[in-house]
């Protein structure tokens, strides 16, 4: 058997052209579904399509001309699925075993209509380890026998230099007397679980960590982890560029392997490490509390931590240990002092000078006129019921408490806020310069815990669903709450049912802030027919800064955890971050009055020019809406399971891999309008505006909890969905 990865979106620095998309689908060529030589082809077929779809990448997973797994699109960079295993077994004949091939073959398709193939072919041959003759294509030494410990492993390999015993202790300082400013070495945890040892040190410089396994009681055959590096502490690469580890040889498997991540990455790029610990040919259980392996560790500063991720192990008969889990390891210098601070004495309250790649931040007023009353500087003061502060967003301090902007600058600030109102609303940007008609905000008032965006208390609103009709012609009834999809020439409507709550303030110079929390979205599941059922959920969306465009319209990254996509990991000076507040699904305000920029305008443009891809989404904010306008900035994602709707689907305890993939869209009582152009990359075809119309309810209303017909409609594209191509969504929740 051999281990391999199904990976997507690897960066390689001999193609700089080549860029990450969005990946939706996956075919297996090779082992051929039609033509299976053997059971090991049968075998490697179905790991390879689990390793895709639902065990791995989460990709849509076709097999012949129907979907064997219906996943989602998974745009993330030097992304692979968990280590598993291909058989390529020897061949019988009468002289003895033969060498075998296999070839594997894998197709997948982006969402803009490409596609790419990937052949990997093995082969097989009985070993000639051991016969004293270097075969130089795949031995480096063969000294006569399969003995490990002689300067020639039993794979015929040269082994490394033994540096450290399988317990190191040449740089530890003993566990019975901790160092002065390190806490004390920590027992081994309860298990089952692997764990990196706290190491204490008196220096920086190089040193080795050790890695262990904690059974809890379970029988554990082998295990996989990840060890992500710290600031300060790093595992170094050996000489043949790979991470500078050894597995134990007392436990006796052979097969180990250790590669950094994320694939193909090189120097200060690599952020972590992968260990696979198992033998192909031993299947004996590890015993409790064994070193698994050693790796070499540079270390500066004071040191830092060595997290784990992506912990799995397996029994003996190859099946997951149920609660398997990884414990970080702390490593400490203990002999540093802290230096006195270097910080210059401030002679006022200017922020120190930085500069901006784009139009620099104007100049704000550090205090106040004499009794202004500022909300969210934490101070309750006026007609104020609360003040618990603000949020930084943008910034380089992005999810940190803050009284005013000037809190949330850094001398690395890549942007200086988020636009706040206007029409590029939710956008990073350097100045109000970049926000039309509203302000670059970095200190943002958030509701959801009790004191609303503009300082006054909350209270709870039910918003019940109108239960969606879907007419004939498959498009939805007025005043019932669907989901329209249009295709090309086709129209697919879905009935939504369900509720949520509004967590509302107070009305306030003119408006009323409105949060909705995750925890109260409940949504029925949603029959597509008999053939799948989609579940809408909620999500606690957060991107790198806590913006959700960029200046050229495009989204950003989005970090958000506890979906079918792995959070995409955010630049030192854009942390990640909630976008609607913490713990809420949606946030926007209702004017009393009227409301600006109600209007919600979706653009995408499936061939902007020759030979190119879907350009970025374009969103248009305009017109002014009357008295109970309303405009909410919300995330959800739709996940899908095949075959009728069933009870056990759509709950909590539905894998990351069903949920679905969040996106931000608007919603709005005034019109939002979804279009594609070029659709299906034709240049011919006619731009379509797919729209719905909201409907408002009274400031007065609200506030008492009588939103009956409050209608919140939104629409977004999505290009080259699978089977269904360029689509428009437009979607109308309306209150009972």
């Amino acid at each position: 058997m051999v281990a391999v990865q199904a990976c997507i979106n690897n960066r390689d620095p001999r193609l700089p052209e080549c860029a990450p998309t969005n990946v939706v689908a996956a075919r297996v060529r090779q082992p051929n579904p039609r033509h299976l030589r053997d059971a090991s082809d049968a075998r490697n077929l179905d790991q390879i399509e689990y390793h895709l779809g639902l065990g791995g990448l989460g990709l849509t997973v076709w097999r012949t001309n129907a979907p064997a797994f219906l996943g989602t699109a998974n745009s993330l960079p030097d992304v692979c699925s968990p280590a598993f295993l291909v058989e390529v077994p020897l061949r019988n004949s009468s002289k003895g075993l033969k060498r075998t091939r296999k070839r594997f073959d894998v197709k997948v398709f982006n969402s803009f209509g490409d596609t790419d193939r990937n052949l990997l072919e093995i082969e097989c041959r009985p070993s000639t380890c051991g016969d004293g003759v270097v075969q130089p294509d795949h031995e480096t030494c063969d000294d006569g026998n399969r003995i490990n410990g002689d300067g020639c492993d039993q794979a015929c390999q040269r082994e490394r230099p033994s540096t450290a015993t399988s317990t190191p202790t040449a740089t530890r300082t003993p566990a019975s007397t901790p160092m002065p400013s390190c806490a004390p070495m920590r027992p081994a945890p309860v298990g089952p679980a692997v764990y990196v040892e706290d190491l204490h040190l008196s220096a920086p410089g190089e040193a080795t960590v050790s890695v262990r396994l904690a059974t809890g009681g379970a029988e554990i055959a082998g295990v996989q982890n990840d060890i992500l590096f710290d600031d300060n502490v790093r595992i170094r690469a050996n000489f043949l560029g790979r991470p500078d580890c050894a597995v134990n040889p007392g436990i006796d498997k052979g097969s180990t392997s250790f590669a950094f991540q994320p694939p193909s990455c090189s120097g200060n790029l690599c952020t972590g490490s992968r260990a696979i610990v198992f033998s192909v040919d031993n299947v004996a259980p590890i015993p409790d509390g064994a070193l698994l392996y050693t790796c070499g560790i540079s270390v500066s500063g004071t040191g830092g931590v060595l997290n784990v991720a992506n912990a799995r192990a397996a029994d003996p008969n190859g099946a997951p240990v149920p609660n398997f889990y990884g414990r970080e390891g702390v490593v400490c210098v203990s002999n540093l002092q802290t230096p006195p601070s270097a910080t210059p004495t401030r002679t006022g309250t200017p922020t120190p000078t930085r500069t901006h790649s784009g139009t620099p931040r104007p100049t704000r007023t550090p205090t106040p006129p004499t009794g202004a009353v500022i909300c969210g500087n934490g101070i309750v003061e006026g007609d104020e019921e609360c003040d618990d502060g603000g949020i930084c967003l943008g910034t380089s301090k992005a999810g940190q408490s803050c009284a005013s902007d000037d809190d949330c600058y850094g001398v690395t600030d890549e942007y200086s806020g988020v636009c706040q109102g206007g029409e590029k609303a939710y956008t990073l940007c350097h100045s109000d310069e970049d926000c039309p008609g509203g302000t670059c905000l970095a200190c943002w008032t958030f509701g959801g815990d009790g004191c609303a965006a503009n300082c006054t208390i909350e209270t709870i609103v039910d918003y019940q669903l109108v239960p969606g009709v879907v007419r004939p012609d498959q498009t939805c009834e007025p005043g019932t709450s669907c989901a329209v999809v249009w295709v090309d020439p086709l129209v697919f409507g879905l009935r939504l049912r369900g509720s949520q709550q509004l967590k509302i303030g107070k009305g306030r110079a003119g408006q009323v802030p409105v949060v909705v929390p995750v925890a109260s979205v409940q949504f029925d599941q949603i029959p597509i027919s008999t053939l799948a059922c989609a579940c809408i959920r909620a999500a606690e969306y957060k991107t790198c800064g806590g913006g959700i465009f960029l200046p050229d319209g495009t989204f950003a990254e989005s970090c958000t955890s506890g979906f079918a996509s792995w959070p995409q990991p955010c630049p030192a000076n854009r942390p990640c971050t909630s976008a609607f507040g913490p713990g809420n699904a949606a946030s926007g305000v209702m004017g009393c009055e009227s409301l600006d920029n109600l209007n919600v305008d979706t653009t995408q443009n499936s061939c902007p020019e020759a030979g190119e891809p879907g350009g970025p989404v374009q969103f248009t904010l305009s017109g002014i809406g009357g008295p109970g306008s309303m405009l909410v900035a919300s995330a959800m994602s739709i996940g899908t399971s095949i075959g009728a709707c069933q009870p056990t689907f759509c709950t909590d305890l539905d894998p990351l891999i069903s949920r679905g993939v969040p996106y931000p869209f608007l919603l709005t009582t005034g019109q939002a309008c979804a279009t594609v152009l070029c659709k299906n990359d034709d240049p011919g075809y006619p731009a379509t505006p797919r729209c719905v119309l909201g409907e408002t309810v009274s400031c007065a209303n609200l506030i008492a909890g009588n939103i009956t017909g409050l209608t919140l409609g939104g629409a977004f594209t999505a290009l080259g969905q699978q089977t269904l191509g360029d689509i428009e969504v437009t979607t109308t929740f309306v209150a009972q």
